[in-house]
């Protein structure tokens, strides 16, 4: 089934959070995300101009870091309806 906008996922059964709780995959399937937030340039300068490790992973997974950037559009879930978001329930 593929639906357009929000679907709900069934509650776990089980109160420790391992009963069989299907999700349904969602897709930012515009290239809004990648052409924002992860562009060849945005990388090079990440690698590059960090001045140590805290800075890089601090800017890797800022909100429009090239880290969720890569989450979001290939199988992550930003949670928004502002851009084509499909979710397949299988």
């Amino acid at each position: 089934m593929a639906a357009l906008g929000d679907t709900s996922p069934p509650k776990n059964p089980r109160s420790d959070g391992y009963g069989y709780n299907p999700r349904c995959i969602r897709r930012d399937i515009s290239n809004y995300l990648t052409q924002r937030d992860a562009t060849t340039a945005k990388i090079a300068s990440l690698i590059t101009g960090a001045a140590n490790i805290n800075a890089f992973q601090t800017q890797m997974q800022a909100n429009n870091g090239v880290h969720p950037a890569g989450h979001f559009t290939i199988s992550g879930d930003p949670g928004s309806g502002e851009h084509s978001l499909v979710s397949l329930c299988i």
